[in-house]
């Protein structure tokens, strides 16, 4: 199954960086990959840095 990410670049707010990072995951999940655990990003642009990522899983709230 394939999705298509509504990701519009360039991403200039916090908000926007959520949305794309929900569409992100939202479309690795829909095509089998899992988003959890930890990735190293390296930049290929000497101004920017190399990263670690982590992503897990994290409980929903309840609404009492």
């Amino acid at each position: 199954m394939q999705t298509n990410p509504s990701i519009d670049f360039p991403i200039t707010t916090e908000s926007e960086f959520h949305s794309a990072l929900c569409d992100l995951i939202t479309s690795a999940t829909a095509n089998d990959i899992s988003p959890e655990g930890a990735w190293t990003h390296r930049c290929s642009d000497e101004d920017l840095p190399d990263l670690d990522i982590e992503i897990s899983r994290v409980t929903k709230p309840v609404d009492d």
